[in-house]
């Protein structure tokens, strides 16, 4: 009886260790004949590769922006130098060669015969320099990528016409100045009519609104103290918001000049961060007496 269980279980072991032979060679030939599917090989990105790789990404996009800041402020002075903005030996205000009197004088000097500014400034030159303004303006918009407030534009043809300022809504805190407003002095500003006069009181609601597109320029490249004159008397003012070359030659020199643009490639600025109301600056030029004893509204850059 022991030797049959004995046989019976040799036997047994023999069969297992056949099958166990068939598996194994069963498994070499199918590895060996049925090569790995490449559409199920995929990379494996290790959480230290991730990083490394957005770190590099980060760098090179800080080398571009530096290079974006440089461009600008070479592109911003040289244009600014080529229109010839800078303060003459009588402290006014030229560019390319023609003087551009602050609308605030414009509109007094008006009432006081024989006195004017505006027979030393001609019509003819002021509107010359006007769109000499405009045109560097809108060079120095683009330069920065920079939008304004309103933007000033010319009808058809690019640089010919009557130029016009269009208001751009996300700015505007208020419902007032959002039709077109032409911005061209007339030339029948020396006379005492009523229709002369409202049409002169028009030109300079147009200049307001460009003067404070321009200062919101001069803001957005880190120009502080941009004030208007107001019953409030607050700290001391740097630069009228409506001298608009002063501004320009300030914003030349700012030390953060094209470090903030509405476009990416440096630090990105919001829209609705200036806080000088338009309706100010078109009062500031309209205004029929000034008080010399009043203060001033003031607007810093650092506040964005």
């Amino acid at each position: 009886m022991t030797q049959l269980r004995q046989k019976f279980e040799a036997r047994s072991e023999r069969l297992r260790q056949r099958k166990c032979n068939q598996c194994a060679r069963l498994i070499a030939v199918t590895v060996q004949t049925k090569p790995p599917r490449d559409d199920l090989i995929r990379p494996i990105m290790t959480v230290n590769i991730r990083r490394a790789a957005v770190e590099r990404i980060d760098k090179l996009s800080e080398d571009l922006g530096k290079r974006i800041l440089h461009a600008r402020r070479v592109l911003v002075r040289e244009a600014i130098g080529i229109f010839g903005v800078h303060q003459d030996s009588l402290r006014m205000w030229q560019i390319a060669g023609l003087r551009l009197p602050c609308p605030e004088k414009m509109k007094s000097e008006l009432r006081i015969p024989n006195q004017s500014l505006i027979s030393a400034s001609p019509v003819v030159d002021i509107n010359a320099a006007m769109v000499h303004l405009i045109q560097l303006v809108n060079l120095l918009t683009r330069y920065l990528s920079i939008t304004l407030p309103f933007t000033p534009s010319f009808p058809g043809i690019a640089h010919v016409g009557r130029p016009v300022l269009r208001a751009n809504q996300p700015f505007l805190n208020t419902t007032r100045y959002r039709d077109k407003a032409v911005l061209w002095m007339s030339s029948t500003i020396s006379k005492r009519d009523s229709k002369s006069t409202q049409k002169h009181r028009q030109f300079l609601t147009a200049f307001a609104l460009f003067a404070h597109s321009v200062a919101y320029l001069a803001w957005s490249q880190g120009v502080d103290g941009i004030g208007v004159e107001s019953e409030q008397s607050v700290s001391v003012v740097r630069v009228s918001a409506t001298s608009v070359l002063q501004l320009l030659s300030e914003l030349c020199q700012s030390p953060r000049l094209g470090q903030r643009a509405h476009e990416p490639g440096t630090t990105l600025l919001a829209h609705l961060g200036f806080s000088l109301d338009v309706n100010h600056v078109v009062d500031a030029v309209l205004r029929h007496e000034e008080d010399a004893e009043q203060g001033w509204d003031i607007v810093d850059a650092s506040t964005a």
